[in-house]
């Protein structure tokens, strides 16, 4: 009679280690898809490149690691403030965006959905708009989600409405 009871519970067990397996295998499949297109296209999200580390606005464009010097914008600037007394970077408040710079401009930091990444995420989009045109994250906590590439950082800043809050880009 216990024979038939442990051997019950093994086809129990069995079963249950089945289930998970499958399971696995469900979200094992269901992880690569998420390198897909949302859109349901099965053409694999384009990686990221440096085309990544511009915003733009129209004909404006600022680039991540171009002379500040060559930046051609009609926008006035707000405010200049140095990191230090050494002067170590000024940043320089515009009314759209902020840059950190010294000769080459490392941080671009967007405040206002004027401007837009290179693949056409700005504030006031979903989450899900990053997602569909970047894929998963590469590191997310506590509403930033993150994107690397080649010492470089693109930084998503989202709301509890998972709406687009900030767009920062950086050399990290």
């Amino acid at each position: 009679m216990k024979s038939k009871k442990h051997l019950k519970r093994l086809l129990i067990l069995a079963s249950i280690c089945a289930c998970l397996f499958l399971s696995y295998a469900l979200i094992k499949d269901k992880l690569i898809l998420e390198n897909y297109n949302y859109n349901g296209n099965e053409e694999p999200l384009e990686p990221l490149s440096d085309k990544d580390f511009i915003v733009k606005n129209g004909n404006i464009v600022i680039e991540l690691g171009s002379d500040y010097k060559d930046l051609e914008i009609d926008e006035k600037i707000l405010s200049i403030s140095y990191a230090n007394e050494r002067r170590a970077y000024d940043i320089f408040v515009f009314e759209n965006f902020t840059i950190s710079s010294t000769l080459k401009i490392f941080m671009i930091t967007l405040t206002t959905p004027a401007f837009e990444t290179f693949r056409g995420v700005r504030l006031g989009d979903s989450i899900l708009s990053v997602f569909e045109k970047y894929g998963i994250a590469d590191s997310s906590e506590n509403g930033l989600y993150s994107y690397y590439y080649n010492y470089k950082i693109l930084i998503f800043y989202v709301d509890e409405n998972n709406t687009i809050i900030g767009i920062r880009l950086e050399y990290v």
